[in-house]
């Protein structure tokens, strides 16, 4: 399967060098030649890389059913009208 850049996914399998786990959340950032490999980005919930890593698509799938985030619920003091 081929991938976009900002597509989210998922990883197949746990690298555990870097404390992933199978079913990690990832964003591609990168489409190397085509498709033949990813740089993805994996993050904490404070949006902090945890590991920028290059990716062949057999170690990722997409991902389905991303919760929405209210992002004005995320700022301090939301956002004023």
């Amino acid at each position: 399967m081929k991938f976009n850049e900002l597509d989210i996914v998922t990883l197949k399998h746990d690298i555990s060098e870097y404390g992933l786990s199978k079913g990690g959340i990832g964003t591609i950032v990168e489409v190397y030649k085509n498709g033949e490999a990813y740089e993805v980005e994996f993050t904490n919930k404070k949006g902090e890389t945890i590991a920028l890593l290059t990716l062949d698509s057999s170690d990722i799938s997409p991902k389905v059913n991303i919760p929405k985030v209210d992002w004005r619920e995320s700022v301090i003091g939301g956002f004023k009208s």
